[in-house]
């Protein structure tokens, strides 16, 4: 027996090199435009590619020159070009530390850009942290702000949008309560003189928001995410939007529901959230997949369509 097990003690198999070349490919899923809850699915593609860069995506946002920017979970990068708009090739990159980082700093999950500056804001799991991030993607200012000290390690500023007035907004992703989530507002952004504003934010409570971004009306449209433990796990997907004009100290901000992504839809582990405002008065909503680095999960990207979303904003603004 000694013998027969030897063998598998000395000889192991070589370990692979790391990959930093391999391109990303991208396959259109075999779907057909349909309703979706108030949206419409328009279309979906799979992303594959065995780069080291690759996987994890946990936030997106818009980018330049009609492209997203994708960012995981080790602080890596993807900017990916529109492939509703022709196919090209991602390109994969890293945030640019002035010194090397352990776990507890890169662990990105959320994003939001400065539409004026491209400036980006970062919301960072374990060390509970808000990173300013600057062209060529440089971390320039670091914020651990009080009120989130306590947020869970690993379920912690999942959400983060800034608005245009500086204002900045970060939601966790732990429940304290049946369906109901720390959020803070800090009305003149991370770090600025005014007290930050804390309150919940109540989602379904069987989800949990994994993203959320700024609509062009002033409201937010939130990613939510839920759990079904079979094996492998599934992945319920859920939009809504939620009005932050109402928020107060201790206040609940409510959100309402646009449309559920679950199977039989193509379904993964949805965690990036991005919107783009289109010309003919319709909102593109851009949807990716983190597949946590395992083999049964896959990066999914689907583009949804909020059609006549000006028409129907100017319509509700009247009533």
């Amino acid at each position: 027996m000694a013998i027969c097990l030897a063998p598998g003690t000395f000889v192991r198999s070589a370990v692979p090199p790391h990959d930093f070349t391999s391109p990303v490919t991208i396959s259109p899923l075999a779907l057909q435009p349909q309703a979706v809850g108030e949206l419409q699915l328009e279309a979906g593609w799979l992303l594959e590619s065995d780069n080291d860069l690759f996987g994890g995506w946990s936030a997106m946002v818009d980018w330049i020159d009609d492209s997203l920017l994708v960012g995981s979970d080790a602080a890596r990068v993807m900017v990916l070009k529109r492939p509703d708009l022709g196919m090209e090739e991602p390109r994969l990159g890293a945030i640019s530390w002035a010194r090397p980082q352990e776990k507890r700093d890169v662990d990105l999950e959320s994003l939001s850009r400065d539409p004026v500056t491209n400036e980006l804001w970062a919301g960072f799991e374990r060390s509970n942290s808000v990173v300013r991030i600057v062209r060529p993607l440089r971390p320039v200012q670091s914020f651990s702000p009080p009120e989130m000290a306590d947020w869970p390690a690993n379920a912690g500023p999942e959400s983060l949008v800034r608005f245009p007035d500086g204002r900045l907004l970060v939601v966790a992703e732990t429940a304290v309560a049946k369906g109901r989530h720390d959020a803070v507002l800090f009305p003149s952004g991370v770090g600025g003189p005014a007290a930050p504003v804390r309150f919940l934010v109540e989602a379904p409570e069987d989800y949990r928001p994994s993203d959320a971004a700024l609509l062009p009306d002033g409201r937010l449209l939130f990613l939510l995410r839920g759990v079904d433990w079979g094996f492998p796990p599934s992945f319920p997907a859920m939009l809504a939007v939620a009005d932050p004009s109402g928020i107060v100290e201790g206040g609940v901000m409510p959100m309402r529901e646009l449309a559920r992504i679950e199977e039989p839809l193509p379904s993964d582990n949805f965690e990036g959230l991005a919107v783009m405002e289109e010309a003919d008065e319709s909102l593109a909503i851009w949807l990716i997949s983190d597949d946590n680095f395992n083999s049964y999960q896959q990066t999914l990207l689907l583009k949804l369509v909020w059609e006549n979303y000006r028409t129907r904003t100017r319509q509700k603004a009247r009533r």
